[in-house]
């Protein structure tokens, strides 16, 4: 009775693996962030794809893992490989954040004219002295963290020509939001 679903978890870590590889490549050939191989990107299904990805470890921490997508053009003249690293970067800092029993959503919306790709969780919100700091290499407020994760984010997105913030006050919600332009 599941193996519709075992199917859909296969195909999408085959996706991820297959995404991984290719990312882990590029990478080590240039030893910096390679630039985007820009082509049609699916919004929805990158999403998806996503929350797939990581519902096993949203699952044992007991946190609710949402996807919300708008009536906004589904697609994007991005990297899909570069922008899901990204995303599964900024998704794994949230779940680390809301630890367990909460709540992250992934978000694609319209704010005017801007489509907005937005990471939200319900954790306690941003350490005061961090913020400045947070995309500096090698830089965390991690026991364990390496202080990479959003130093490629900031990478991955100034290579697409994409604005972003992150914006955490303290109590929460912090927001990872991405602007795919119009």
């Amino acid at each position: 009775a599941d193996r519709a679903d075992f199917e859909g978890a296969i195909d999408v870590a085959t996706r991820r693996i297959d995404h991984m590889n290719g990312f882990m490549k590029r990478f080590a050939d240039v030893v910096r962030i390679p630039p985007p191989a820009r082509r049609d990107c699916d919004l929805p299904r990158l999403l998806d794809g996503l929350a797939r990805l990581m519902a096993g470890e949203a699952e044992r921490r007991a946190i609710s893992l949402r996807v919300e997508v708008a009536a906004v053009p589904p697609t994007v003249r991005a990297d899909p490989d570069l922008i899901e690293q990204a995303l599964v970067n900024v998704l794994r800092n949230a779940m680390e954040a809301v630890e367990r029993g909460g709540a992250v959503v992934l978000r694609l919306y319209r704010d005017g004219a801007e489509r907005v790709l937005e990471v939200q969780d319900s954790g306690p919100g941003l350490p005061a002295g961090a913020r400045g700091m947070l995309f500096t290499p090698f830089f965390t407020t991690k026991e364990k963290g390496q202080g990479i994760g959003l130093t490629v984010v900031r990478e991955i997105l100034d290579g697409h020509g994409f604005a972003f913030d992150l914006d955490g006050p303290a109590g929460g919600p912090t927001r990872f939001r991405i602007f795919l332009g119009a």
